[in-house]
């Protein structure tokens, strides 16, 4: 179990070029000594095992850090990931970026640092860099519950920051979403950026398409017993990062929690991008009594109708939405055995059977 103690904040890349992720958890420390910690893959890209080989990756610990959080970009777009270390120290966050040496034994190193003007950080605040086309941007999820975004007008060495939202996508100020924190990235393989958001509420949502649409998600977790979304609370101060670690086609989310340790959400949709994924639908209760409402969920849309042990339809075409509950109306039915016959948009069929009691 990885734990670092307290305020773990992980970012992921392939640091020592050797073709999967490795772990980078920054930490914090109440007055100094946060630290970062390095987990290098020993496994592959199919069967990752993270293994703790640097506890003060840097040596950071003995700067007056009371928090540390990484995060990787290409920052000068040569091609190679820079490390962001976003710190908290004597009462302000400051951010310092260490170039890539383009060595992978020792990408990163002290003296090939510098310190990046930012609009002004509080402690609490979470900011997420990025490019919005050609220029570095920022989304600084606040304290007090609101996402701002600026863009850079100059240069990184020089930056101009414009202020360009001070509620983006309409995320204000609110006491019960406090401590937002943000990533982007193409979590369902449609080729458009989303954008994740974690805060003090406990919900976890995606803004699909954030650029354009900015479509809602919620309840993102899944049963795999019902196959429902339901949400599960992170506690509050939690950071999030998505990673590829897993070898898989599409991203899964890491959580940093507070407590000090991260937990990993394996993205689903991976499964869905397999052509011969078997149809599932749960049914329950089963058996059911009269009178009661039969509920549904696929792993998948599809399309069901309803049918009697005869082979009778007793419904037009239903469609059922992957992940989502359907209520079957079953009051005008008698006891008996049924049948619910299901097709997803390939053309693959299959059947499940339910009973209805007295």
């Amino acid at each position: 179990m990885i734990d670092v103690g307290y305020a773990a904040s992980p970012a992921l890349s392939d640091i020592n070029a050797d073709g999967d992720e490795e772990l980078l958890l920054g930490s914090g420390q109440q007055g100094s000594g946060a630290r970062l910690i390095l987990f290098e893959n020993d496994g592959d890209a199919l069967s990752p095992r993270l293994v703790e080989k640097d506890t003060d990756y840097l040596n950071l610990s003995a700067a007056d850090y009371e928090k540390i959080s990484p995060q990787f970009i290409d920052l000068n777009k040569n091609g190679l990931q820079d490390l962001l270390i976003k710190k908290n120290t004597t009462g302000q966050q400051l951010v310092d970026v260490y170039w890539h040496t383009n060595n992978p034994l020792q990408p990163y190193e002290s003296t090939n640092m510098a310190t990046i003007l930012t609009p002004v950080l509080g402690i609490h605040d979470n900011p997420y860099f990025y490019f919005s086309g050609d220029k570095l941007s920022i989304l600084i999820g606040r304290n007090t519950g609101r996402l701002s975004k600026y863009i850079n007008q100059g240069s990184v060495e020089n930056p101009q920051w414009e202020l360009i939202n001070d509620a983006f996508l309409d995320i204000i100020d609110d006491y019960k979403s406090r401590n937002i924190t943000v990533s982007i990235a193409d979590m369902d393989g449609d080729g458009k950026e989303d954008l994740l958001r974690y805060d003090d509420s406990g919900m976890l949502r995606i803004y699909s398409d954030y650029k354009n649409t900015a479509d809602l998600q919620e309840n993102l977790i899944q049963n795999k017993q019902t196959l429902a979304g339901y949400n599960s609370s992170f506690g509050t101060d939690a950071n999030i990062a998505v990673s590829y670690v897993t070898g898989s086609k599409l991203p899964s989310i890491i959580m940093g929690l507070k407590s000090g340790g991260i937990q990993m959400l394996s993205n689903i949709e991976d499964e869905q991008q397999k052509v011969d994924l078997e149809i599932k639908v749960s049914l329950f209760p089963n058996p059911v009594g009269l009178n009661k409402a039969l509920n549904l969920v696929a792993n998948q849309d599809v399309e069901m109708v309803l049918y009697d042990v005869w082979g009778h339809p007793l419904s037009e075409n239903i469609l059922l939405i992957k992940g989502s509950v359907k209520q079957l109306d079953l009051t005008a039915l008698r006891a008996g055995l049924y049948l619910i016959a299901v097709q997803n948009n390939l053309g693959d069929k299959s059947s499940f059977k339910f009973v209805l009691i007295d």
